[in-house]
């Protein structure tokens, strides 16, 4: 049972981030801890599944397209009240950074409280926290007071470990890009510029996120022809952007 903000002093509510972009794992969980509440992690929604079966939480915050489980499935298992979990209420606050028009019916009839669009603002992340959990919105750091973009209020020292955690992706990330080119999987493409697309908007790169964006609507179409048209201009966005950002 999720105990009110009375009872409990911040740094003893327990958030729950499933989310299998590192990144936006990373800048999320910061945003929570800075405002005082203490996260775990899970990187899909079956860890969440099973993490929330072994602890009492009082929120989780879930991403909606993960792979293994996502997050409709996730929270489907969490509102079963014939499931193993410790509370089936648990508030579940919705991560998305999909914009189908039907994406908050679809969320709601999975069992979701609320929802948030990628990429989130610390102080908008922080007032949809707060209203779930029933309690005072409680202050951010000045620097995260700035609600203009999804990448205000990150410091120096932790938007380049943000960086640092990019560029040690890119390889993989490239070579996703090729395997799913050669094997015409269109849907792994489309996958690929969802998480892009996120992670460029937390590094403020619009050129990248445009791109991401018109890859992630390709797939969504099902042009794989497109697809891999974009894939390959993706790549090579990458790298420049590798290469600016190492120099």
């Amino acid at each position: 049972m999720t105990i009110s903000s009375d009872a409990k002093d911040l740094t003893e509510i327990f958030i729950l981030v499933a989310d299998d972009d590192p990144i936006a794992q990373m800048v999320t969980t910061n945003i929570l801890e800075s405002a005082g509440y203490r996260t775990d992690s899970a990187k899909d929604g079956r860890e969440a599944v099973e993490a929330l079966e072994l602890k009492d939480y009082d929120l989780v915050l879930m991403d909606c397209l993960m792979p293994n489980m996502d997050g409709f499935e996730a929270t489907r298992i969490i509102r079963n009240s014939g499931s193993d979990l410790i509370n089936s209420k648990i508030p579940v606050i919705a991560l998305t950074g999909l914009e189908a028009k039907d994406e908050r019916t679809r969320c709601l009839n999975a069992g979701m409280d609320h929802l948030l669009s990628k990429p989130v603002t610390p102080d908008k992340l922080i007032t949809v926290v707060a209203q779930a959990l029933g309690q005072p919105k409680p202050v951010l750091p000045t620097a995260q007071q700035d609600d203009s973009d999804a990448g205000s209020g990150l410091d120096d020292e932790f938007l380049g470990s943000i960086i640092e955690k990019f560029l040690a992706e890119v390889p993989g990330v490239v070579v996703e890009l090729q395997q799913a080119v050669a094997s015409e999987d269109v849907i792994k493409l489309r996958n690929i510029g969802h998480r892009m697309r996120g992670i460029s908007n937390i590094l403020e790169v619009s050129s990248l996120s445009a791109r991401s964006r018109e890859l992630e609507q390709a797939g969504d179409s099902e042009n794989m022809e497109l697809a891999g048209e974009l894939a390959a201009k993706l790549i090579a966005d990458l790298r420049k952007l590798e290469a600016a950002l190492s120099a």
